[in-house]
């Protein structure tokens, strides 16, 4: 062999390797990517759960009735924190794979906002319908 095929055959596995190693690198980048959609899209999960559980355990609280002596449920801490729900609740809407489950998280959230404050207990049920719903699909 000449040196010229030998050079050739050189430059030939030289740039097969650099092809391979871009097509490695390339899914490399994709697993990556894909990996931290997921990982983002489970925190999302995360955090909205756990604004959820302290919405609702604030919603539930008894606090002490100024003058009487009593306690009683605020319907100030449903109303207040609404908006709040609704922002965070956006923020995971997409993460919903199939359009189906998608519609039915923002059916579920749009029965919140319409509870009527004095019913606490169709309030709860409607935040607990929210979040079981979010931490069984994904």
């Amino acid at each position: 062999m000449t040196d010229t095929g030998k050079i050739g055959l050189v430059v030939a596995g030289w740039l097969a390797t650099t092809w391979l190693a871009y097509r490695w690198g390339l899914q490399s980048q994709k697993l990556q990517r894909v990996a931290a959609a997921k990982s983002a899209a489970e925190n999302r999960k995360r955090e909205f759960l756990a604004s959820m559980q302290a919405w609702r355990h604030e919603i539930d609280r008894l606090h002490m009735h100024e003058g009487s002596g009593g306690f009683e449920h605020r319907s100030e801490v449903f109303l207040d924190g609404v908006s709040g729900f609704l922002a965070i609740a956006e923020t995971i809407k997409d993460d919903f794979t199939t359009p189906d489950a998608r519609k039915q998280f923002e059916d579920l959230v749009a029965a919140v906002p319409k509870c009527y404050v004095l019913h606490h207990d169709k309030i709860l049920k409607a935040i607990d319908d929210v979040i079981m719903f979010a931490k069984s699909a994904t």
